[in-house]
């Protein structure tokens, strides 16, 4: 466990569809957290491949984390239990 407690937002992305628009043709939504810059760790704590969990027991995977002035933007897939 690299931390706990922290403060974050979770954020669903649209689905990628094709431009065909069928409905088999979807991907499942990504997600986007926010870390704010004053809850966040140091930079380069967390990595591609981390798994975050919410309050509420929901896990992600880390597809890209990006650092930037207002803190982390990870970019995940929530993965199933």
């Amino acid at each position: 466990q690299i931390a706990c407690g922290i403060a974050a937002s979770i954020q669903a992305r649209d689905a990628n569809r094709s431009p065909v628009g069928l409905p088999s043709d979807g991907r499942p939504a990504s997600w986007r957290v926010f870390i704010p810059k004053w809850a966040a760790l140091n930079l380069g704590d967390i990595k591609d491949r981390d798994i975050v969990t919410d309050d509420l027991g929901n896990r992600f995977q880390i597809i890209a984390d990006y650092w930037n002035s207002l803190g982390y933007s990870l970019l995940c897939d929530r993965l199933e239990a």
